[in-house]
């Protein structure tokens, strides 16, 4: 079976078809369904970002460990755009938009951008307190 969708999100059309296929008896024992088309390409696609952005974390981690050779300082580093991917959900309930493929890619730039302004911060403020400088000087 296939159909149009129109003046409607993909989404809802989906949580209508499972939805109304979830009643009990519309099916017979034996006969399953399978939803194809559009959803199916976006299932593929969504995956296909979900694996980018979790090695986009894993890099991160490991770049940011090589980087401070610290673990407390990393975790709390990476801690910050975790927290931004968060906020980035909670814009998007907020707004009323479900999650698609460019808000995902949008979330794994914001990654990338977080960490870095993360990075200068935790710098500036190591700077600051003095513990890039050396603990005792020779005279």
């Amino acid at each position: 079976m296939t159909g149009r969708i129109s003046e409607c999100s993909l989404g809802a059309v989906i949580r209508d078809i499972r939805r109304e296929t979830g009643a009990t008896g519309l099916l017979r024992a034996g006969m399953y369904y399978a939803l194809g088309g559009q959803y199916e390409q976006q299932q593929i696609a969504f995956q296909g970002v979900i694996a980018v952005f979790a090695a986009a974390v894993g890099l991160v981690f490991l770049l940011l460990l090589i980087l401070h050779e610290n673990l407390r300082m990393t975790l709390a580093i990476l801690a910050i755009p975790l927290l931004a991917v968060a906020a980035v959900f909670v814009g998007l309930w907020m707004a009323g938009i479900e999650l698609n493929i460019s808000s995902m890619m949008g979330m794994t730039m914001n990654l990338g951008i977080v960490t870095e302004l993360a990075i200068f911060f935790f710098s500036v403020f190591r700077h600051l307190v003095g513990a890039d400088r050396p603990r005792c000087t020779r005279r």
